[in-house]
């Protein structure tokens, strides 16, 4: 589902970077933007799944936790890019590139 929000990013806004997550975030959905601070410094390094950086040796527990906070973000984030890519007219082509029709 990560990457899912990426595509849809794309389709919206095919002109501009790929966005690390936490901008994907106060861009599409601000109003998570609290549960950026339980994703650990490793947030803002870039593109890709924040639970799968060391973190300077965190424990396997707090990797749980990243994992965690970061799919409640992408599934909030992934309610208001459905609803812009259904109002651009984008919806059917995002469900048919990913083998949904």
């Amino acid at each position: 589902m990560f990457c899912l929000f990426q595509v849809a990013l794309w389709l919206l806004r095919p002109d501009e970077k790929e966005r690390p997550l936490p901008n994907a975030v106060l861009t599409v959905a601000p109003r998570l933007a609290s549960l950026l601070g339980t994703l650990g410094p490793g947030a803002s390094r870039g593109c890709g799944s924040v639970a799968m950086s060391s973190g300077g040796g965190a424990s396997a527990s707090a990797a749980r936790s990243r994992a965690c906070a970061e799919a409640a973000i992408v599934a909030g984030m992934w309610h208001e890019l459905e609803g812009q890519l259904m109002h651009a007219g984008l919806g059917k082509a995002f469900r048919s590139e990913l083998g949904y029709y």
